[in-house]
């Protein structure tokens, strides 16, 4: 189905189960997003704390958070998105991620589904997060045109990514075949939005998640992050499997057999640890000291110094 409106959206979540469904927008945020702007660290009540802004003031609030960043840093992504390849979801433009991210996930959560890895329930209406370029990648590149004209390249993308799904390729990588109807392949490769492909993808991932049971394809679907910024479903996304009993307590053995995952995560904490530290010295020379000394080990300089601006000038 294609929804008009957002009403449509929230009809559609109200359906009654068994169902579940891929959607392509984030459903959360990278923490480090997050914690800058001192929001309850879990997924419902920062969501909720988001919702309750104005669209412009959401809005003026990610801008101005990146104002802050470095000149040349890019946007932040959370675990997923770096895993993925996938852009941040703080991204305003051309695809507005954070926009969708803003009038996704608080209708998610007023639906009372069950949001994976964010808000389980016990609900057999199921959400999750999927991506369809981690399956259109495997077969080509762009295939979707934004102008009124379509063009020869797209079209032919879109006829190596639905004749890609009948190969042995995909069935290695998912577990099963997907047989479409000629009229579904038809329409996927004749509509120039890629719309209808896009649905056909989310579905094969959202299927896929299905068949791994209790951890929905996730590493370790009960980590704090993992449940704050949320995790894209595709088996491309898994470096090791899956534990039997996904626990907070057992991430670790997850992070050791992951070791870009460990590192991303580690400075992630390392961060955290840092702003605590701070926010607790309420001594000048100490913190700046603080400062300086975090900053270098984080970074692995051999020497720092602090400077203010002060006007046109550098103090030291």
């Amino acid at each position: 189905d294609r929804f008009s409106c957002f009403k449509e959206f929230e009809s559609f979540l109200e359906q009654k189960g068994p169902w579940i469904c891929g959607m392509d927008f984030p459903f959360g945020q990278p923490v480090k997003f997050i914690e800058s702007l001192a929001l309850p660290p879990t997924w419902p009540d920062y969501v909720k704390h988001l919702s309750k802004l104005e669209k412009k003031a959401f809005e003026k609030k990610v801008n101005n958070y990146k104002c802050l960043q470095p000149t040349g840093a890019k946007e932040p992504l959370r675990i997923t998105d770096t895993l993925a390849d996938a852009q941040s979801p703080l991204k305003m433009v051309n695809a507005p991620l954070a926009k969708m991210f803003y009038e996704g996930a608080p209708r998610l959560l007023k639906s009372g589904v069950s949001i994976i890895p964010c808000l389980p329930k016990d609900d057999n209406r199921i959400v999750i997060e999927t991506y369809p370029a981690l399956i259109s990648r495997r077969f080509a590149e762009s295939y979707k045109n934004n102008g009124n004209k379509d063009s020869s390249q797209k079209l032919s993308a879109r006829q190596s990514i639905i004749a890609g799904l009948n190969l042995q390729l995909l069935n290695n990588d998912f577990g099963f075949d997907i047989n479409l109807s000629k009229n579904i392949a038809d329409m996927a490769v004749e509509d120039a939005s890629g719309d209808v492909l896009d649905a056909i993808l989310c579905a094969i991932q959202a299927a896929w998640s299905y068949k791994q049971g209790k951890s929905y394809g996730i590493p370790d679907n009960q980590h704090p992050i993992i449940k704050s910024e949320g995790w894209i479903i595709d088996p491309s996304m898994l470096s090791a499997k899956p534990l039997k009993e996904p626990s907070i307590h057992h991430s670790d053995n997850w992070l050791i057999s992951n070791p870009k995952i460990k590192n991303l995560m580690g400075q992630i904490k390392r961060l955290s640890d840092i702003g605590r530290s701070l926010s607790g010295e309420f001594n000048l020379e100490a913190l700046l000291e603080m400062i300086v000394d975090e900053a270098r080990t984080f970074t692995n300089a051999d020497g720092g110094t602090l400077y203010i601006l002060d006007g046109n000038t550098l103090c030291f």
